[in-house]
């Protein structure tokens, strides 16, 4: 007989297991944007020689050039800061998605196990369809505008396409495998007692 013990042990493992993956996932994605950044900057800093150079050359002090670049920088950082909290709207609004159906198929007396199921296949379209709706606008964005703007659309295509694959490869599994557990079909979850009849 296996008991709630083993199947949070279980749990624990699997869970572990999932953290380890997606910190080296973590890692990796960290490692490939310190790359990307250098050989930014070893562009922008190649590219400028020259237009630092006239600018010498036309008599702008050291600290003007400076106060050029870093309010050139801080301009472009902040399109792309904007572009991620806008894109962590999406990822919200994703998890709502997902969660409500989920309420709602518990609220029909289905059982935790049955409801993540279909409340996730019932939730993908939605889903899908919002994130290519926010994919089209940064693509759009990408297309007819230039300098920071393109910042902005930039985080907001790679930050939804980020929110399709967590939605898939993380949240969707993490939730079906808590539905799995005595722990979860026992409680209230989310405000809603959970269905103790067979499934519907």
């Amino acid at each position: 007989m296996v008991t709630q013990d083993a199947i949070l042990a279980t749990f624990d493992k699997l869970l572990g297991t999932l953290t380890l993956g997606v910190a080296g996932i973590a890692a990796i994605s960290l490692a490939v944007a310190g790359i990307l950044v250098m050989n930014v900057m070893l562009v922008a800093v190649t590219q400028r020689t020259s237009e630092i150079g006239l600018l010498k050359a036309l008599g702008a002090s050291g600290r003007a050039i400076r106060f050029a670049f870093l309010t050139e920088a801080a301009l472009l950082s902040l399109a792309g800061v904007a572009g991620i909290i806008v894109s962590v709207g999406v990822t919200v609004d994703s998890y709502v998605v997902f969660f409500e159906r989920l309420k709602d198929e518990v609220r029909a007396g289905r059982t935790m196990r049955n409801s993540a199921q279909r409340g996730f296949a019932g939730a993908w379209h939605t889903i899908v369809v919002a994130d290519l709706v926010s994919l089209i606008g940064a693509l759009v964005l990408w297309y007819l505008t230039v300098g920071s703007v393109r910042n902005f659309a930039f985080f907001l295509g790679l930050s939804t396409l980020v929110d399709l694959a967590v939605a898939w490869f993380f949240t969707r599994p993490a939730v079906l495998l808590l539905a799995r557990t005595a722990w979860m079909a026992n409680r209230k979850v989310m405000g809603i007692e959970v269905a103790k009849a067979g499934v519907k």
